[in-house]
């Protein structure tokens, strides 16, 4: 069970999802939904909302196959749903 915390380090997140930090953050220049904090040293603080954003990155490209142009596009669409 992770325990629940305000904000998590890249670090963190990476290990959640048994990828690299690189992954994490070449996805981050991809998905304008994922914008993680970032503190006074520059270092990259996720919240539940991004780790939210992450775990359906990760299920729509690992999981279900997808390039990351039609993710994106699934991450979009859902996004102006929630909207309405």
């Amino acid at each position: 069970m992770v325990e629940k915390k305000l904000y998590y380090t890249m670090g963190e997140v990476a290990e959640m999802f048994d990828v690299k930090a690189s992954l994490i953050r070449h996805w981050e220049s991809k998905f304008s939904c994922l914008r993680p904090h970032k503190n006074k040293k520059g270092n990259r603080l996720f919240s539940a909302d991004d780790i939210e954003r992450l775990k359906q990155i990760y299920h729509l490209v690992k999981e279900r196959g997808m390039t990351l142009e039609g993710a994106n596009k699934v991450m979009r669409a859902s996004a102006k749903a929630a909207d309405l």
